[in-house]
């Protein structure tokens, strides 16, 4: 089993018979795979051999005859079916699966896969004849939820040089794909974007990343939460509405918010685990596995001071507010001063004067 970074870095033997299968949530990740290995398995047919593409639930018989028919094409005659978003391909037809990888077609099955089991008795068999590559950033541990940071900026580095001709300093690798929240697709349309505004072989710095790829609504976002989550929900709120007078859909606010505050949810829970079993984490190593950053120097400090301003109570509800505030704009608050208000709401709920309960005399 591979990951993405490595097949991309240094593309291995590829065969050309059998099942491929790319698996994970990164959509770019996938796509950018998926043509390394068209390229290096078709060589100099790329541009000749017409690649059969497939969307979900598509019958077995349209697969199995189009792997299983020599091309009338190209020199080295080879027959390649992608099927698209194959979850549901793979869960009806397992059985049919195990056993083309025990009998190889003719051709080679590509299938790109968001959720993939490597205990299953498909993953094992593809394991020895075949090809599994994990599309998603990297984790520190097999199985593991944390993302390897040090990894993902190693390779957006590499990348950057190589497409963009930009060199970029580590911690604006490490602004850029946290203002994309981890998506690389995104990562990827910011280096696109700096690449424009910059000349080629440009240093890149953290500020010009926040600058050119930001722009003054993200920065007004992120100024926005670091007001809530402190507890000035009277500065948030004007925040707020500078970011709706200006265009800004709630949805679209809310997405950036909820994927800040779920850190501060997932530090609580940390924190109190730990605390359970024992063991009395600092702070500091707390927003760390809760995938917090130090940049700028001393961001780290701040949002430990958030925290403690948050308090264990509020914190252990954040899951339970974003969903309440998910479903209201998804549903009956989902226009006009409704979803402005299912927001203000939320920022109130951060408020200083909530912090402690009044004392009852």
């Amino acid at each position: 089993m591979l990951h993405a970074f490595d097949l991309l870095d240094k593309p291995p033997a590829i065969p050309k018979q059998g099942i491929c299968v790319l698996f994970g949530s990164d959509r770019f990740l996938q796509q950018l795979v998926l043509e390394q290995v068209l390229r290096s398995v078709l060589n100099e047919d790329y541009d000749e051999v017409p690649v059969a593409r497939f969307e979900r639930d598509c019958p077995w018989a349209d697969i199995i005859d189009e792997i299983n028919t020599v091309s009338l094409f190209g020199t080295g005659g080879v027959r390649i079916a992608v099927l698209d978003e194959a979850d549901s391909f793979v869960s009806t037809y397992r059985d049919r699966l195990e056993a083309l990888v025990e009998s190889p077609p003719a051709g080679l099955l590509i299938m790109l896969v968001s959720k993939w089991t490597t205990t299953t008795k498909l993953s094992k068999a593809l394991a020895k004849q075949g090809l599994q590559v994990e599309c998603r950033p990297p984790r520190t541990k097999q199985g593991g939820k944390n993302v390897d940071t040090v990894r993902v900026q190693r390779w957006l580095k590499k990348r950057a040089r190589e497409q963009y001709k930009l060199t970029i300093d580590e911690d604006a690798l490490l602004v850029l794909y946290e203002l994309a929240q981890e998506n690389l697709g995104v990562v990827e349309q910011g280096l696109a974007k700096i690449n424009l505004l910059l000349d080629d072989n440009a240093q890149v710095s953290a500020a010009e990343v926040q600058s050119i790829v930001g722009g003054w609504k993200t920065e007004s976002t992120w100024q926005l939460i670091d007001h809530a989550v402190e507890g000035n929900t009277a500065a948030a709120i004007e925040q707020l509405d500078k970011l709706l007078q200006s265009g800004e859909a709630p949805q679209a606010l809310f997405g950036q918010i909820a994927w800040s505050l779920r850190r501060f949810a997932l530090a609580t829970h940390i924190y109190i685990d730990a605390e359970q079993a024992g063991d009395h984490l600092p702070i500091q190593a707390v927003l760390g596995k809760a995938k917090f950053n130090d940049w700028p120097k001393g961001k780290l400090q701040q949002n430990g001071k958030q925290m403690k301003a948050i308090g264990r109570v509020r914190g252990k509800q954040i899951y339970q507010w974003l969903c309440d505030v998910d479903r209201a704009l998804k549903g009956h608050s989902s226009k006009g001063n409704a979803a402005r208000l299912e927001l203000e709401q939320l920022m109130a709920r951060f408020s200083r004067q909530l912090a402690t309960p009044p004392t009852v005399r």
